[in-house]
This record gives structure tokens, sequence and C-alpha cells, in this order.
């Protein structure tokens, strides 16, 4: 790992990015799911190099949505069934043990004594969140489907709610930016859901590059907040 340079794996990351772009203009699905899929491992192996200290969960993290966006090349070229269950049980481990991460370093106490509302809104506002995004797609799962779409929307909000709380909590730029980097992970699940299951086909292009712009942004955001440090937090008793 030593001999390679983070400014080669950002060049990288760039050149997929292009590739992605190009490729789906030109209408090559195929090339531009696989280009799009290594920009992730790529944005973990600029933290494996480019970081002192290695978070556990982290790095959880980031492994396992590696793992599963390269399930997903494979996937997408031999139509797998598999992938589709191994590569969303990915994710949600991912997105779980990146909250825990967020989760374990905030004075749970503090937040319920001091931020009482805040809690009870985001409760219902993610009730209310996921029954629409299941509402979205109720006659494309049943059954296995349908529990591993739920628990797939439900990660993905606890990760937005506990970011959300962390920065309430906080105050500070690292806060800010795991608030904003799961914000962008959030939007660019919805955009896929509509992608996938509310727009025709034919009008979906722009929600295909939505998709993809806010989910490099967001790991922009989990890459840069990994070279800061919290700040102390003043406990008001």
């Amino acid at each position: 790992m030593s001999y390679i340079k983070p400014k080669h794996v950002v060049s990288l990351i760039m050149l997929c990015s292009m590739i992605f772009l190009i490729s789906h203009v030109n209408g090559n699905e195929w090339l531009a799911n696989a280009s799009r899929a290594f920009i992730v491992p790529l944005f973990a192996v600029l933290y494996f190099i480019n970081s002192r200290e290695i978070s556990t969960y982290f790095s959880l993290f980031l492994i396992c949505y590696s793992i599963s966006d390269l399930i997903s090349i494979v996937g997408f070229k031999l139509n797998l069934e598999w992938e589709y269950y191994i590569g969303n049980a990915l994710y949600i481990v991912a997105y779980f043990a990146l909250a825990y991460e967020i989760l374990r370093s905030i004075n749970m106490a503090h937040i319920l004594k001091h931020f009482k509302i805040h809690v009870f809104v985001l409760i219902i506002l993610n009730i209310y969140v996921n029954f629409v995004l299941v509402k979205f797609q109720p006659n494309y799962f049943s059954g296995t489907d349908f529990t591993l779409e739920l628990f797939y929307n439900i990660a993905t909000l606890i990760l937005v709610s506990v970011s959300l709380l962390n920065y309430f909590y906080r105050d500070d730029n690292k806060a800010l930016m795991l608030f904003l980097g799961s914000l962008s992970i959030a939007v660019s699940e919805v955009i896929q859901i509509a992608y996938y299951y509310v727009i025709d086909k034919s009008d979906s292009n722009l929600l295909n590059v939505s998709y993809s712009l806010f989910l490099i942004l967001g790991f922009y955001f989990y890459y840069s907040q990994s070279k800061l440090e919290y700040e102390e937090v003043l406990v008001i008793a």
C-alpha cells in the first residue's frame, strides 16, 4: 500500500467518474455501472493509505459497501439472483456499522435530556418516510424481498438520524461532514428508488446520473471527515 500515492487514487476516482458519465450518455450501461462500482472501493483505498488511525467500524462500512458494489458488476452482467440478496445485505451491514461507529461516541444521556423533541420528531419522520418508501414499491416485493427492502430503508434512515443527532451533540466540522455524507447517501437512495420503481425508464437518465453524483459526494464527505478530529464537547448539566 505504501507504493500507492493518494493523488493517484484521486485521479482514478475522477477517471471512473468520467467514464461513468461518458458511458451513460453513450448508452453503454454495463461500462457505466462497472466504472461506478469502482468508485467507492477507490475511496476505501484512499482512506486506508492516507489515514493515521483506522476506525474498525468505519472500515467495516467501507469494506462491505465496496464488496457489494463490486459484486454488482457480476450481477449486472450475468443477471444473478443471489447478487441482489447478498449485495443488499452487505449494504445493510455497512449502514448499521457506520451508524454504530457514530452512535458509540455520543453521550445518549445528554441527547435524551437536551434533545427530546428532536429525537421524537426524528422517530415520527423516520416512520413516515419508511411508510412512503414502501408505498412506492408495493407491487414489486413480497416475502423475503419486502423484508430485505424494509431493513434497507430502516438502516439508511437510522444512519441519517444518528448522524444528525451527532451533529446536534457536537456541532463541529467532523460531525457536519458525517451528516452531509449520510444525507447525500440517503438522497441517492431515494433517487434510486424513483429510478427503479417510479419514473418511466425513458426519462430516467438524469436520475441515474444524479444518484451517482450524490453517492460520490457522500463518500467525499465521509473521506473528508476521516481527516478531522472531534472537538471536545462541553456537557451542560
